[in-house]
């Protein structure tokens, strides 16, 4: 087993996989809300999809400034201000007094997400022993399942208000895993890996001997080594240009095979039904609160499905689960 320290360490990074949940999922009863649509003067379609895609727009941008932060400010860094940039933008939203103010709080609310959800499979994984590293990073995913469930049916919940309160309170909701990794990220240590490649390595060996408790000092001088060595190796191979990951057989495969696998998910329209449901819903005759109770259930479904793929990720392999998975999803 995996040392507390470790598997503490992995649940409190998922946090921010609760933050992308929710706030993925919070916005589907959100702009189905009576209370909501009075409030902002019934939205058409073209605002509601503004509402929706700027979420999605501010998450790309947060990964992109990932590339840079992430090894520029280290790990623990990069979480706390992801974390701060959510929770200003989760304010924003939930104090929104007209659809400009909201549209902008969405945006920075993916930027932070974006910035998240690249950083902490990174840190966990680093973080993680090689035997647990795939259940351990992969708590990311679980917990993104949790905040999706959890935003659907406090959304549910809220839909029986017929006051502001029904959207505000749901948004402002947001805030509060923000500030628990705000809060909390500075009692996790450093990355030992993210140390080591700034040339910190007693640092990196402190980290070691605090998050192996228990471990002999010749399977932690081991690690230390091994970390030490694929440092090593990526730095003979020295800066490494765009044009060469493109044009270089091997390492073009590997970044079609990351980026397919990423974009696969969504390409399947699952985000549209997450999104839209109310509204598909409704053409089957479906009134929202119904359909929001359905969406809720299928959230609950999906925490089964990740805890399967969480314990069979280093029982089998990736390559078997995901083989599984999307031929279940084509059905």
């Amino acid at each position: 087993m995996p040392s507390l320290k470790t598997i503490f360490s992995a649940i409190f990074l998922a946090v921010g996989g609760f933050l992308f949940g929710y706030d993925s999922g919070i916005i589907t009863s959100t702009i189905s809300l009576a209370t909501f649509k009075e409030y902002f003067t019934n939205p058409n379609s073209t605002v509601t999809g503004g509402i929706v895609s700027a979420f999605q727009g501010g998450a790309i941008l947060g990964t992109l400034i990932n590339m840079l932060a992430a090894d520029w400010l280290g790990r623990k860094k990069t979480v706390f201000a992801g974390s701060c940039v959510s929770v200003l933008g989760c304010a924003l939203q939930a104090g929104s007094v007209n659809m400009a103010m909201l549209i902008i709080g969405r945006f920075i609310a993916g930027a932070a997400v974006g910035m998240l959800t690249s950083t902490i499979p990174l840190y966990a994984a680093e973080l993680s022993e090689q035997k647990w590293r795939g259940a351990l990073s992969g708590l990311l995913q679980w917990m993104l399942s949790w905040g999706f469930l959890v935003a659907q049916w406090l959304g549910y919940g809220c839909s029986f208000v017929s006051t502001e309160f029904s959207w505000r309170f749901p948004l402002a909701f947001q805030i509060v895993p923000g500030l628990i990794l705000v809060g909390g990220i500075w009692f996790l240590d450093e990355s030992p890996r993210w140390l080591m490649e700034k040339d910190r390595h007693e640092e990196a060996m402190v980290v070691l001997k605090n998050i192996r408790k228990g471990t002999s000092q010749e399977a932690l001088d081991l690690e230390f080594r091994e970390i030490r060595d694929v440092i090593a190796a990526d730095r003979a191979v020295g800066n490494t240009s765009w044009k060469l990951i493109l044009t270089k057989a091997s390492w073009r495969k590997r970044l079609i095979l990351g980026c397919a696998i990423q974009a696969f998910g969504p390409l399947s329209g699952i985000n549209v039904i997450n999104y839209y449901g109310p509204r598909i819903y409704a053409i089957l005759g479906i009134n929202d609160q119904t359909s929001l109770m359905i969406i809720g259930i299928s959230g609950a479904l999906s925490i089964v499905y990740c805890s399967i793929g969480l314990y069979m990720n280093d029982k089998i392999g990736r390559i078997k689960p995901l083989i599984v998975s999307a031929a279940m999803l084509g059905a």
